[in-house]
């Protein structure tokens, strides 16, 4: 006895539904499950570009940039890192950055969390050429490798202002703000240069950060301020200098 077309097509219907309910539960069931860690894992940790401060809830850079790490997410990292009795150490590999100087403080101090654990964690610097930016995030690290045909350009911190008021005279916008005291100014828009409030300021933010940029890699790398500024008035360094130094513990590959 033949089976009726309409019966056949509801018996498939029925049948590739319950294969994707099961496929469903299987995979909610399995991405629920805590990852297996093997003794003495060593946590490998690639940096380089830039930031998001949290997960995107973007879906083009959810599917595009789906292993991208945000800051929330190596946070977590290196605290559950640091707890979890199966890690032994992080390998950290450090690739040209375009981090801002407070994204750079948040990952020192997660790693220096890190290290209170007892745990080490070694720095790659993995680039031709590395800067204050990939320096100061690796000094935070337990030991600190450099690429041989590497060089370290460490000249001291600098700030750029972008000014549009030339831009917004040619479209015909003429921009109107309400200014309270000298440095609340939006000159980026009615200036096409600094002016000198400004630019103190600016000068005054920049020598906090490299006095902070001074002590902090001096102190992680043990070595004296006054070296660390004799190496920025230089402004270059090779990678075997940089080991003489002491800025690094060893030159080689990975």
């Amino acid at each position: 006895m033949s089976i009726r077309p309409w019966v056949a097509v509801i018996l498939i219907f029925v049948f590739l539904l319950c294969l994707t309910l099961c496929l469903s539960f299987w995979i909610i069931w399995t991405l629920n499950q805590p990852a297996s860690v093997s003794k003495n894992t060593i946590v490998e940790v690639s940096l380089g570009g830039t930031l998001y401060e949290v997960p995107p809830n973007n879906p083009l850079l959810e599917v595009f940039e789906s292993n991208k790490p945000s800051l929330y997410d190596l946070w977590e990292l290196f605290d559950l890192a640091s707890k979890d009795k199966d890690v032994s150490a992080i390998y950290l590999e450090i690739h040209p950055l375009g981090l801002t100087f407070a994204q750079i403080e948040e990952l020192r101090d997660s790693i220096h969390k890190f290290r209170s654990s007892g745990k080490k964690i070694h720095a790659f610097l993995s680039l031709d050429i590395a800067g204050e930016n990939e320096m100061y995030l690796a000094s935070a690290a337990d030991t600190l490798l450099i690429n041989p045909g590497a060089g370290l350009i460490l000249n001291g911190l600098v700030a750029e202002i972008q000014f549009y008021k030339k831009l917004l005279k040619k479209v015909g916008i003429k921009p109107e703000f309400i200014q309270f005291k000298e440095f609340k100014s939006p000159e980026q828009y009615t200036r096409i240069n600094m002016s000198q409030s400004i630019r103190s300021m600016m000068k005054s933010i920049l020598e906090d950060m490299q006095v902070r940029f001074i002590k902090e890699v001096s102190n992680d790398r043990k070595i004296k301020e006054s070296v660390l500024r004799e190496i920025i008035d230089v402004g270059m360094i090779n990678a075997s200098e940089a080991a003489d130094l002491q800025l690094v513990d060893a030159v080689g590959y990975r």
